[in-house]
């Protein structure tokens, strides 16, 4: 499983967007407009850019050392809930 270290920092997101991505789920962390962490997930194999937005799930948190932790778990319990979508993300 990925890890709090491999999401991007925090300083880093207020600056520009952060991507990553864990067997078969990408995630893209970016400062949105109101100031908040708005974070999109999208499966393989496509650039964030080239995925149908109805294929993109987003949540926003608090652009905090909190928020990125609580952005993190969000994380890890949509590939735990999701664990089908992904792996068949990888098999295309």
């Amino acid at each position: 499983m990925f890890t709090l270290d491999d999401i991007t920092p925090l300083n880093a997101i207020k600056k520009e967007a952060g991507t990553g991505s864990y067997k078969g789920m990408r995630w893209r962390m970016e400062k949105d407009e109101e100031g908040s962490l708005k974070v999109t997930i999208y499966p393989e194999p496509r650039a964030f850019a080239c995925t149908p937005e109805s294929e993109k799930e987003v949540r926003r948190f608090e652009l905090s050392v909190q928020g990125r932790e609580a952005a993190y778990e969000w994380l890890k319990k949509q590939y735990e809930d999701q664990r089908e979508r992904w792996e068949k993300a990888l098999r295309i």
